[in-house]
């Protein structure tokens, strides 16, 4: 991956820039080195000024050699000119970005929006937007997606309804505070994340749904989907559900352990291969180990001996599973 840093000067593969920008920049490295994206080089903006006109026309030059433009920092491009062949735009900036988006590149496949309080609409996205990342938006429409967008998470206080979502959508993260009923949900959906403050009932979920997160507080659910392969579960909760056939792994956090335990005594699917449990522990403390009792760890030692089949792991690797 090459990147160039605009007003730092650098136009050198990654391995050539200074320790102090590798750490300054670290998280989208890390982004555009993971297995969602396979991109040849970035250009990062981060200059704390707007443009003049013929700063910003070398500047797009600049990025047509590139196939992701990063904006952070205090930067404010407006992006009305941004070259084809950009793929990905990352707004991540300290600031209020105050351009509306609504002459992107047709060929842009992700969008992240990261810019404190965003106050435009997003209704002329590009047709080819395969992932759309909100964070931190709060009362803005979304009801003009892309027709092909695979991706959605809104997130920080976001509670507009999302009524007429893509049927090509696949991954759906909901903010903590979004509270709609969840009706009209896409039938190609394989992945559901519900934010921690929903209270509303979980009702008819698609079947089609394999990987299925619950982390509010007091969920209800009436069934979980036919085809479910991962239940990731973080609180207690009166979850008065059959575990269904096709569940491989569970994920739980130490504080739903006996939702847990009900679950499986209700019924234990041969299906399932793997628990995976997060021992909540407080990196703060030295001293605090973990929330775990004894009484719970015994339990789950019993767990093991009645299924030796099941492989039982702890997240941090507080627990060594022999």
């Amino acid at each position: 991956m090459d990147l160039l840093i605009c007003n730092i000067i650098y136009r050198n593969a990654q391995q050539d820039i200074s320790e102090v920008e590798l750490q300054k920049y670290k998280r989208f490295i890390k982004l555009l080195q993971s297995d969602n994206y396979n991109y040849n080089s970035a250009v990062i903006l981060d200059t704390p000024t707007e443009y003049s006109d013929s700063a910003q026309d070398n500047i797009i030059n600049i990025i047509s050699q590139h196939d992701v433009l990063i904006i952070t920092g205090k930067c404010l491009l407006k992006l009305d000119n941004i070259p084809s062949n950009v793929k990905m735009i990352n707004i991540t900036t300290c600031i209020n970005y105050i351009h509306p988006l609504n002459n992107l590149p047709t060929e842009l496949e992700h969008l992240i929006i990261d810019a404190g309080y965003y106050n435009n609409t997003l209704d002329l996205l590009p047709i080819n937007l395969k992932s759309l990342l909100l964070y931190g938006f709060s009362d803005i429409p979304l009801n003009n997606l892309p027709s092909g967008l695979l991706e959605l998470l809104v997130s920080g206080r976001y509670n507009e309804p999302l009524e007429n979502l893509p049927r090509s959508l696949k991954i759906l993260i909901l903010s903590e505070f979004y509270q709609h009923k969840l009706i009209n949900l896409p039938h190609g959906l394989k992945e559901l994340y519900i934010g921690s403050d929903y209270y509303l009932p979980i009702e008819h979920l698609p079947d089609c749904i394999e990987d299925l997160t619950i982390a509010c507080h007091h969920a209800s659910i009436d069934k979980l989907p036919s085809n479910l392969k991962i239940l990731n579960i973080t609180y207690e909760a009166n979850y008065d559900v059959k575990l269904v056939d096709s569940i491989e792994e569970i994920k739980v956090s130490s504080l739903a352990l006996n939702l847990l335990y009900n679950l499986l005594d209700n019924y234990f699917p041969l299906s399932l291969k793997k628990i995976t449990i997060d021992p909540l522990i407080n990196e703060l403390y030295a001293d605090c180990i973990s929330i775990l009792e004894d009484g719970e760890m015994d339990k789950l030692e019993e767990l093991r001996y009645n299924y030796p089949s099941i492989d039982i792991q702890f997240t941090n690797n507080y627990y060594d599973d022999t």
